[in-house]
C-alpha cells in the first residue's frame, strides 16, 4: 500500500494543474492482433478503462484486460494519466490477475480518440503492458507517474523513441475510446 501512497502524493502533485480542466478517458476496445500479426476471430482480447482527474489532482480510475490470445485476465488500478490533445496513457498498478505474478505489476497503456462518425479515423492504443515489481522494483511506478507528468520526459521511459506521442499505435477491431482533454 506504501507504494500507492506515494503514488498518489507524486500523482496529485505533477498533476495538479490540470485538475481545473477535469480531463477523463473511458471506453472499451476489442482487438484480435498482436503485435500486427491478425489472429483469428475466436481469440478476441477486450480492454475496458476509466479514469479521470480529481479536483484535488489525484487522478481515479480502472482497467480491465482480457486476452482470449494470451489467457490473461487482469484488473487494475490507474494512479497517473496524462492526456495531450487526443492521445492518453494510463498508468497504475495490477489488483486482480488470474495470474498470481502479475498481482502488485505496473502497467502502462497508451490511447488514442481519433474522433467520432463515418469519416473518421479508427480510434487506437498501443499494447497493454506489464512490469512486475520483481523486475522493476518498488519505485518503478513512482517513476513512472513522474515521467508521464511532463512530456519531455518521456524519452526517459522508452528510450528508444524520441517521444511517446510517436509511440507505435495499433488499430482497434472494435469499441470507442473518448478523451476529455
Amino acid at each position: 500500500m506504501k507504494i500507492l501512497t506515494m503514488t498518489s502524493l507524486l500523482a496529485a502533485a505533477f498533476l495538479s494543474p490540470l485538475a481545473a480542466s477535469a480531463q477523463s478517458v473511458s471506453g472499451h476496445v476489442n482487438f484480435t492482433g498482436l503485435e500486427g500479426a491478425p489472429l483469428p476471430p475466436n481469440l478476441l482480447s477486450t480492454l475496458s478503462f476509466s479514469a479521470r482527474t480529481l479536483p484535488d489532482g489525484t487522478v481515479s480510475g480502472e482497467v480491465q484486460i482480457k486476452s482470449r490470445y494470451s489467457g490473461l485476465f487482469a484488473h487494475g488500478k490507474v494512479v497517473c494519466m496524462v492526456v495531450h490533445e487526443n492521445q492518453a496513457w494510463l498508468a497504475g498498478v495490477i489488483t486482480q490477475s488470474d495470474d498470481e505474478h502479475n498481482v502488485g505489476a505496473a502497467f502502462l497503456i497508451g490511447l488514442a480518440d481519433n474522433g467520432e462518425g463515418m469519416n473518421a479515423a479508427p480510434d487506437v492504443r498501443t499494447v497493454f503492458a506489464i512490469a512486475t515489481l520483481a523486475s522493476t522494483g518498488p519505485g518503478f511506478l513512482d517513476y513512472t507517474c513522474w515521467i508521464l507528468s511532463d512530456p519531455a520526459n518521456i524519452p526517459y521511459l522508452f528510450p528508444i523513441w524520441e517521444s511517446a506521442w510517436d509511440l507505435p499505435f495499433t488499430e482497434n477491431d472494435g469499441g470507442n475510446v473518448q478523451i476529455q482533454p
